[in-house]
């Protein structure tokens, strides 16, 4: 702004004021900080409004330059995949949200940042070895909103997908979740194609009863299959 914009802008302001406080003595611009022992001096009349313009002059050398910058992204968080016995389950149970027995015949995988665990998930093979299922998919809650959950999933499945897994066979993996985000990001995820949605998982126990029909729980489960 400059100074004949900033006196203009200000002689609008006390013409403002003066028009809704019709008593007031004066309306006055001062330039600056107000210094009242300098206003006695001057013997500003009572009642008064002063308009101060500290600190509205730019710099008007820069005032045509324009810079383009792009923000700067977050550091990438490195972790590192550990196949293990199942021991750190305890660890990330808490946090699941369904309270199951351990999967049968399944290798468990933890992700550390560092020393620290951080993410869980169990996979194991299908009658046949045709296709694998993973499941107990946990992200400690001080991680999640990071974008490792789906990181984590993708680097196991792409190992089983390859055959690095104790069986030494290349096998697809499959993978329910009933949490309306993770659904959200596999459904748009070009290695992940939707293969299910239903309402309940079915049970292999009391299969003709309601609990065996929803295994236990009534939730919105949807199924996915790694497709690279």
């Amino acid at each position: 702004m400059s100074e004949d914009h900033l006196n203009s802008l200000t002689d609008a302001v006390c013409s403002g004021v003066k028009e809704r406080l019709p008593h007031l003595a004066r309306c006055m611009t001062i330039a600056g900080k107000f210094d009242l022992t300098e206003l006695k001096k001057r013997g500003v009349p009572a009642p008064a409004v002063l308009v101060s313009t500290l600190g509205a002059i730019q710099d008007t050398t820069r005032a045509a330059e324009l810079k383009w910058r792009r923000l700067r992204r977050p550091p990438g968080i490195a972790m590192d995949i550990h196949k293990t016995d199942g021991s750190y389950w305890p660890l990330f149970e808490p946090h699941h949200y369904l309270k199951l027995p351990r999967m049968v015949a399944a290798d468990y995988y933890v992700g550390f940042v560092g020393d620290q665990p951080v993410a869980h998930v169990a996979f194991a093979p299908r009658p046949g070895l045709v296709e694998a299922r993973a499941c107990r998919l946990v992200i400690m809650p001080e991680w999640q909103g990071a974008g490792l959950g789906l990181r984590f999933l993708n680097e196991v499945c792409a190992l089983w997908r390859r055959g690095v897994n104790r069986y030494g066979r290349p096998m697809p993996s499959l993978f329910h979740t009933s949490h309306p985000g993770l659904a959200a990001a596999l459904r748009g995820h070009p290695l992940w194609a939707q293969v299910s949605a239903n309402l309940g998982q079915p049970s292999s126990k009391a299969r003709d009863s309601v609990k065996g029909r929803l295994g236990g729980h009534f939730r919105a489960v949807q199924g996915f299959r790694y497709v690279e």
